[in-house]
């Protein structure tokens, strides 16, 4: 067997245990709801009534019929704490393994690592799903993974890659995130667009600079008049999104550099330089001695033309942001 065909052959099978971690993840979160002791009220017509959440507000009462009640308590059987321990060996199992596999890859020990919200597992995705070399230009990337934005038409359903009228009934397209339609095969890969989400509300839970990245997006786009008739779960998904799409530009650029392939400057480069955010990690003490910021931003930023006060500046302004209180989802 060849190289290539053994290098294939391993993401195959790495991108295979991501799905089964995920399957059992999923499987051991629903058996930890079930091993609970769940407490319920029961009065003398064997009416039984979750017990409420908050105790202050039951009056002893049943909340059907206003007899007197009293809170019985149902254990679960045994097995299911047997099962659980089982599926969170296995899921532990699987973790050490995608660690092992990431460990030797310089994405990971160079790179991804020092991400705060991109774990063993993203970064497995990542490499096998995502990786650098297979795009062009972060574009197709985005692209692949189901992040593009296409145009559809809102009376007949046409889609298209740009925008205008469309060419069967004449109405204007409407852009959008690419979704499933049933019936029509997808251009993305579901596969990598399930990552990316799963990057983006890694990003809001746990990330740092990133984190402030995503703050930053949902304040924004809490005060886009355009917006201004989304819901709150809308403009959260939209932070996420764009979050995203930062964090795969950066990684594309990053990735590119690592590995001696070329790589194009984005179309902001050209028409608003000082608009441009270069790549970021989450850095211990002075950025400007961390070997990243040595090996592959500084050449980045010269690539650019961007000064390094504007990088100082950018750094500063997300740590005060990842380690802050978020207002707008309070």
């Amino acid at each position: 067997m060849s190289q290539a065909a053994a290098k294939l052959g391993e993401e195959t099978h790495i991108k295979t245990m991501i799905k089964l971690y995920y399957d059992i993840q999923k499987l051991r979160v629903a058996v930890n709801n079930r091993v609970k002791v769940t407490e319920f009220i029961r009065c003398p017509s064997n009416h039984m009534i979750p017990y409420p959440k908050r105790k202050k507000k039951w009056d002893g009462r049943c909340p059907l019929c206003g007899a007197p009640a009293e809170v019985v308590k149902v254990t679960p059987p045994a097995l299911l704490g047997t099962i659980l321990g089982e599926l969170r060996d296995i899921e532990k199992g699987i973790y050490a393994y995608l660690y092992q596999y990431v460990s030797r890859h310089p994405l990971w020990t160079n790179y991804l690592k020092y991400v705060k919200g991109i774990g063993p597992v993203l970064a497995a995705g990542l490499i096998t799903v995502l990786n650098p070399a297979k795009f062009e230009t972060v574009s197709k990337m985005w692209k692949y993974a189901g992040l593009h934005v296409e145009f559809a038409c809102p009376h007949c359903g046409y889609i298209s890659d740009a925008p205008g009228r469309c060419p069967r009934c004449g109405m204007m397209l409407v852009g959008r995130a690419p979704r499933r339609v049933a019936g029509r095969k997808v251009s993305w890969n579901p596969t990598a667009r399930r990552l990316c989400w799963l990057i983006g509300r890694s990003f809001q839970m746990t990330g740092g600079v990133y984190k402030g990245f995503y703050k930053k997006f949902l304040e924004e786009s809490l005060r886009n008049p355009r917006h201004r008739d989304w819901t709150m779960a809308h403009h959260i998904a939209h932070a996420r999104r764009v979050t995203t799409k930062l964090f795969l530009s950066h990684y594309y650029c990053i990735g590119r550099e690592m590995m001696g392939l070329p790589w194009r400057k984005p179309y902001i480069v050209e028409l608003r330089p000082h608009e441009y955010i270069p790549p970021v990690i989450d850095y211990v003490g002075d950025y400007t001695k961390d070997q990243f910021y040595r090996n592959y931003v500084k050449r980045v930023l010269e690539e650019v033309g961007l000064d390094e006060a504007v990088y100082e500046s950018l750094i500063r302004t997300l740590n005060q942001l990842s380690t802050g209180e978020s207002q707008s989802e309070g």
